[in-house]
């Protein structure tokens, strides 16, 4: 098993990205609401709006027939 840990041809550049502890950055943003500040977080309108989109995108996609929103 040990063989197939993985294929590369080349060069290989690896980053390193830092992990923020999951409950942290909840409190966080928790905290960031409470406050009145902005935030990255999608809304449901948001949320709503996206899957609207996209069931029109692949109901246009199965049907031919182009969908107005």
């Amino acid at each position: 098993m040990t063989a197939f840990r993985g294929v590369s041809e080349g060069d290989v550049t690896r980053y390193a990205f830092a992990k923020r502890e999951p409950l942290r950055v909840e409190h966080e943003a928790f905290r960031d609401a409470v406050l009145g500040k902005p935030s990255d977080v999608v809304t449901m309108e948001q949320g709503l709006r996206t899957l609207a989109v996209v069931e029109a995108a692949l109901d246009t996609a199965r049907s031919g027939v182009s969908a107005s929103l």
